[in-house]
């Protein structure tokens, strides 16, 4: 894999994007409980940084020995990274480089209206950040109906390349009232519910028969009133959570790698596996065996069917079944993921 860059990027850690293209707007304020995330992940960025040619940009102020500690209990003062500049040094920063501009790419966790204007407000150079059509279109590739098509194009390219039927995965459904939620419950009984534009595992609900539906109601409908719709999706007996890393260039996709990682029973993100990539690539065959080269190539497919010129990182989860068979698209993540910067500190893209 090679570097994808200009001269110098600029990381900036904003793990609230998803949420905030819900908002899509210029004032939107995280939850106390992202921000809390934010914080304590910051130093995330520096794990996969360039030491000698990149900056990371954080929102928060927060003191360098804390981000010492967390990158690493051996790390201190003496450990080499990239240049951190806080909340307080934004002006200064971006009033040092305007006059070189061209050679930076600033490089966000995910864009958003809400991170552009901080940022424009510091003083960041216009050709840095994107404009409303770029914004718009990630906007859109982050709702999580985007399953619902990808899903129908990898399942006809998945055919076209010979696998098995049982990888082929069923479509989700777009729920747009409290009644048809409650109808795809009394057809399917065990089942999850998605915000359109939520992360790490949050905004889904799992629904089975044990659980209290005068709750559920009210979580469909508090969703429905948020967000204007649900994604609906019947359960899978998984025992593998993995996923395909790519970065588009004009909705060209390129393949980066796989990541291997844990979530909790309700979807919740725990962790990634850190490994090589033929150990990670032999854990998922290990039950998915025919997850292979045809596989990503009919996921490059559908990428590129909904892809619209995006140009940016796309992280695709899958899971993988007792039974050997695969889901091919559980999520679509249209920015950084924890996967793509475990394959980004190993091989320093």
């Amino acid at each position: 894999m090679c570097r994808i860059m200009t001269s110098k990027i600029i990381h900036i850690f904003n793990p609230e994007a998803d949420y905030s293209l819900a908002e899509f707007r210029a004032g939107y304020t995280p939850p106390a409980s992202v921000i809390k995330l934010r914080r304590s992940l910051a130093h995330t960025p520096l794990r996969y940084a360039d030491p000698e040619n990149d900056i990371v940009l954080l929102l928060d102020e927060i003191d360098s020995t804390e981000l010492y500690t967390k990158l690493s209990p051996t790390c201190d003062s003496s450990t080499r990274l990239p240049e951190i500049i806080p909340p307080s040094g934004h002006t200064d920063f971006f009033r040092r480089i305007s006059r070189d501009a061209s050679i930076f790419e600033i490089r966000p966790w995910g864009w958003t209206p809400d991170l552009r204007h901080i940022l424009k407000s510091a003083g960041a150079p216009e050709e840095l950040l994107p404009d409303d059509t770029v914004l718009i279109n990630i906007r859109r590739l982050a709702h999580r109906t985007q399953t619902i098509r990808f899903n129908a194009y990898l399942n006809d390219s998945l055919l076209a390349e010979g696998i098995s039927h049982r990888n082929i995965s069923p479509i989700p459904v777009e729920i747009k009232s409290l009644e048809e939620g409650m109808d795809f419950i009394g057809v399917h009984k065990d089942v999850f519910f998605k915000y359109p534009w939520s992360s790490s595992g949050r905004g889904i609900l799992h629904v089975d028969e044990s659980a209290s539906l005068c709750k559920v109601e009210k979580w469909i409908a508090g969703g429905l009133r948020r967000q204007g719709s649900l994604l609906a999706e019947t359960t899978f007996d998984k025992t593998i959570d993995f996923a395909t890393e790519w970065h588009l260039s004009n909705g060209t996709p390129e393949f980066l790698g796989l990541s291997v990682f844990n979530a909790d029973i309700n979807g919740n993100y725990m962790n990634n596996t850190i490994a090589p990539q033929k150990q990670l690539r032999n854990k998922i065959q290990s039950v998915c065996p025919e997850f292979n080269e045809n596989y990503i190539r009919a996921q490059s497919e559908a990428i590129e069917r909904i892809t619209n010129g995006y140009t940016g990182y796309l992280g695709i989860d899958m899971m993988g079944g007792a039974d050997g068979s695969t889901r091919g698209c559980v999520e679509l993540n249209f920015r950084m993921t924890m996967g793509i910067a475990a394959l980004l500190e190993e091989s320093k893209l």
